[in-house]
């Protein structure tokens, strides 16, 4: 009898562990960024140089019509920085040899990936399969890992806040006029509370923000 006690609290002390592991999986703040360099931050050429080394050149183009200026750095690693605001928008990693947060990279298996960061629906996007994470406190926030289809196993990162579709675009679009419209009515001493209030509340209801777009 008290072996079998003794066996059950073996059991048990190496379940508690195991168990505390998994409770672990979860997004951080740190997976929204890459060695410091996080989205919606103001960054310098001399903060990326130090996080990825001296960029190889630079370019700007536009995505879905938000203005960006990509750095290009060494093992595949750009990252994207929006030119109204100088903050950073996106990072795209293929360097089969950058590990992430509790060692995911390249090769890493759905198990892996859902083990670190949470369980996670496949969303296919232009031919491509993606896990794709938001950021709870600002959902255009996304940690989006590339997986190879029909072997499963991690290909790239992109970490973003911009629009991925034409919808999310216009969508963005339209959000940012309305606050800019806010802006300058209060500038003009228009009280703009009642305003402000209702769009709070049709962004915290997306079937009233449907039917309003339904409506035009």
């Amino acid at each position: 009898m008290k072996r079998i006690f003794m066996l059950m609290l073996c059991m048990m002390l190496f379940a508690v562990p195991a168990m505390a592991k998994e409770k672990q999986a979860g997004l951080l703040p740190e997976d929204f960024g890459s060695r410091g360099i996080l989205l919606g931050e103001t960054v310098t050429e001399e903060q990326m140089t130090k996080a990825f080394g001296a960029p190889l050149f630079d370019n700007e183009i536009s995505v879905y019509g938000v203005h960006v200026r990509y750095y290009q750095f060494r093992k595949n690693i750009k990252v994207g920085i929006r030119m109204k605001d100088n903050t950073v928008c996106d990072i795209v990693i293929k360097d089969e040899d950058y590990v992430g947060r509790d060692g995911v990279r390249y090769g890493a298996t759905p198990y892996k990936i859902e083990h670190t960061y949470g369980k996670c629906e496949r969303t296919l996007i232009e031919g491509q399969t993606w896990y794709i994470y938001h950021n709870e406190k600002n959902p255009k926030e996304k940690l989006m890992l590339e997986i190879l289809a029909g072997v499963y196993t991690m290909q790239s990162w992109r970490i973003t806040s911009l629009p991925l579709t034409i919808d999310e675009a216009e969508e963005e679009e339209d959000w940012e006029s309305r606050d800019l419209d806010a802006i300058e009515m209060r500038n003009q001493g228009i009280d703009v509370t009642a305003i402000e209030a209702r769009n709070r509340a049709e962004e915290n209801n997306p079937d009233e923000r449907w039917k309003k777009g339904a409506r035009k």
